[in-house]
């Protein structure tokens, strides 16, 4: 579950910064979650994303940034 939440949240930052010309060298992401159990059942109650990007020198920071913001 971790896994797929942070390969989606990847892939829609990558299509985010295509569009807007922001060339991403490289993305990695140290994703944790948190799991209980919650009615009677074990489930996730919390997933926290550390995406690290590396953005092409000369790139707009701020749009790679913004991006970020718009995968959620």
């Amino acid at each position: 579950m971790v896994i797929a939440l942070s390969a989606r949240h990847m892939s829609s930052y990558l299509a985010i910064c295509a569009r807007n010309r922001i060339r991403v060298i490289d993305y990695s992401d140290e994703a944790v979650g948190k799991m209980a159990y919650k009615d009677g059942k074990m489930k996730f109650i919390e997933v926290v994303l550390h995406p690290k990007v590396i953005i092409k020198a000369g790139d707009d920071l701020q749009s790679a940034i913004a991006a970020r913001h718009q995968a959620h």
